[in-house]
């Protein structure tokens, strides 16, 4: 039985009180700077402040207030955690190595220094990174006469094809006198993204040396979540402080995260004569609904799908007891912007919006859509209302061509199933990214194929494996008979691991459309979550019992009224110029279903209001000079 006064329970949470703003900071106390700009460097000093800013890292080569020396070196962009138990079973190593040492092997593009005020100055600094897509970032560092510097960090991933980002952050090295730590946040023992109910937050106090949990293997450890705020500190109170901008995360260790991957033993690490601090937007999840292949879950993983940005604020501690008093003030960043929504305009239209915003265009990838029509905007990173810094680069996902899924929902078999599971081969092409085929064993050379039910004209095929970073190796084929095959795709060959992958190939009059997976590595069980075959938008039914047709005409769709998707049938006398246009009740186009010269013939088209609200709209055919439309009903 427990003595009395045993704590039994707690629990933490907050309180409906509205948190005063923080003053902002007297400008006019903080000292004036001299800034002197060379080819290599920038230095501002004034009598306590001395920092050298080392143009070629495009980091902090020196730091210092009063004679202290704060950071050894830093900061520097890191997108890695060392690998724990749960990493290594779901093969996080090989999967996401092109963020490894993404940072390490950065490449500076760009440095701009503006003189602010008398007192303070901004360095912006643009990086590139070699990921397997080539990303981008950058930092702005606003230098004040104080000591204080606000720091705006920003990563835009190069493409949503690359694997889950590990860790988005920055580290520095801290001298190693500086071993007391204090933080504002969750404690006071390691706690991550997805372990940290059970850590409330407080003020706690440790040294580096404790921050390191000793396991068995060596591994990610010591990280602290939802900080306010945290100070390194030597046995005089001198020392460094990060204040977040609002909240981010840290660790504190001897050791970096390649050093702890490259031991098998804790008694092998050696000690650096410094400290690694972490200052982190976020570290992903530990991950741990089993230990050999499940991943973190998604709520608590850094996918490549949107840019990262956050912000700090380093400064000096003379005294450790007034950290708190420190963390109150707030220091604004110059030359942030929000980024404009392009999603639904025109390439060039884009490109006009990013310069007229401060912004710079980035990477574009062009793909098909069975949605979008070609030359508009499907997606950008980063995503519409996020504050960046002027000049960050955005991404876009442009449509080049629209397309119809032809496969979907039809009739699909296979040569193994795990049916035990539920993992059907009618799950490969049911439209739902939560279902999936699976073989029933290891073997190699498993096949899926699925039976248009009529001869169509293919454009191409998009996957999606189980796994993202596994090398899935496959022959695409196609027939007309089920008995005959032709191949359409093969890469038997192939090396890479992204987990969608389109292909472009042409068949014509094709029936059956079979995909055989060939070699997997790691792993060795054939599986995806979906498997789709495109026909351009209007597809023409070409079976042998076609009559072509002798007059232009536009049918009513069906079903009517309908919810989400209804089909639009039409047929061409001869061959036309055509268009097939969607208009609501104000005359506005909504869509444009069909732009195209066609040949005679019977066509088809499965239009998909996803996006649209309830209400009567309009379809008309034009088609040479013969015009016409019709009146649907969308009831949702």
């Amino acid at each position: 039985m427990a003595d009395a006064g045993h704590e039994i329970a707690s629990a933490q949470f907050k309180i409906p009180y509205t948190v005063p703003e923080s003053p902002a900071i007297d400008s006019l106390s903080i000292p004036n700077i001299s800034v002197t700009e060379s080819a290599d460097s920038i230095i501002v000093k004034n009598v306590n402040l001395q920092l050298a800013f080392n143009k070629k890292t495009g980091t902090i080569g020196s730091y210092k207030y009063e004679g202290v020396k704060l950071l050894e070196t830093g900061l520097v962009p890191n997108f890695w955690r060392a690998q724990n138990s749960n990493d290594q079973g779901n093969g996080m190593m090989s999967r996401c190595y092109t963020w490894r040492n993404a940072s390490l092997n950065r490449t500076v593009s760009g440095i701009t220094l503006k003189h602010i005020s008398a007192r303070q100055i901004q360095i912006l600094v643009n990086f590139s990174y070699p990921t397997s897509t080539k990303s981008s970032g950058s930092v702005i560092y606003d230098v004040y006469g104080d000591g204080n510097i606000v720091v705006t960090f920003t990563l835009v991933p190069g493409s949503t094809q690359l694997p889950e980002i590990p860790e988005v952050g920055m580290l520095c090295q801290v001298p190693s006198e500086f071993n007391n730590v204090s933080w504002y946040g969750r404690g006071p023992y390691e706690n991550y993204w997805d372990r940290k109910t059970g850590s409330n937050v407080g003020v706690y106090k440790t040294t580096v040396d404790s921050m390191f949990v000793s396991y068995i293997k060596p591994q990610e450890t010591g990280e602290r979540t939802d900080i306010r705020w945290v100070s390194l500190t030597n046995n005089s109170g001198k020392g460094l402080m990060a204040v977040s901008m609002p909240e981010m995360e840290f660790n504190a260790l001897q050791y970096t995260p390649w050093e702890l991957d490259s031991k098998a033993h804790p008694f092998e690490l050696v000690k650096n004569n410094f400290t690694v601090l972490r200052l982190n937007y976020h570290q992903m999840g530990l991950g741990g609904q089993n230990s050999w292949g499940a991943k973190p879950r998604p709520e608590f993983t850094l996918y490549p799908n949107q840019a990262y940005t956050y912000r700090f604020r380093i400064l000096p501690v003379v005294n450790s007891q007034k950290t708190m008093d420190l963390s109150k003030f707030f220091f604004s960043s110059n030359s942030v912007v929000k980024v404009p929504n392009l999603v639904g305009s025109n390439q060039s239209v884009s490109d006009s919006i990013i310069v007229l915003n401060g912004l710079t265009a980035g990477i574009v990838t062009k793909t098909i859509s069975t949605t979008v029509p070609a030359g508009i905007v499907i997606s950008q990173i980063p995503e519409a209302g996020v504050e960046v810094p002027l000049g960050t680069a955005v991404n876009l996902v442009i449509s080049y061509r629209l397309v119809t899924n032809i496969a979907l929902k039809k009739t699909a078999r296979s040569d193994s199933e795990e049916s035990s599971k539920g993992n059907i081969a009618g799950n490969g092409n049911d439209g739902d990214t939560l279902t999936r085929w699976c073989a029933n064993n290891a073997d190699l050379n498993h096949w899926w194929m699925v039976d248009l039910g009529s001869f169509y004209h293919l454009i191409g095929s998009e996957i999606m494996w189980e796994f993202d970073g596994q090398n899935y190796r496959y022959l695409i084929e196609v027939s007309k008979d089920d008995i005959t095959w032709s191949t359409a795709v093969d890469k038997r060959s192939t090396t890479l691991t992204d987990q969608t992958q389109q292909d472009s190939f042409i068949a014509n009059d094709a029936r059956y459309v079979r995909i055989t997976v060939t070699q997997l590595s790691p792993g060795c069980w054939a599986s995806f979550w979906e498997f789709q075959v495109f026909t351009p938008p209007a597809t023409t039914d070409v079976q042998q019992t076609e009559v072509k047709p002798t007059e232009y005409s536009l049918k009513q769709n069906f079903p009517n009224p309908f919810n989400p998707s209804t089909m639009i049938s039409y047929s061409l006398k001869e061959k036309s110029k055509v268009e097939l246009i969607v208009y609501d009740l104000l005359g506005r186009t909504v869509a444009t279903l069909v732009n195209d010269i066609q040949d005679s013939g019977n066509y088809k088209f499965n239009f998909t209001a996803n996006n649209l609200a309830s209400g009567i709209y309009f379809y008309r055919l034009n088609a040479g000079s013969y015009v016409v439309s019709k009146k649907m009903i969308l009831l949702k």
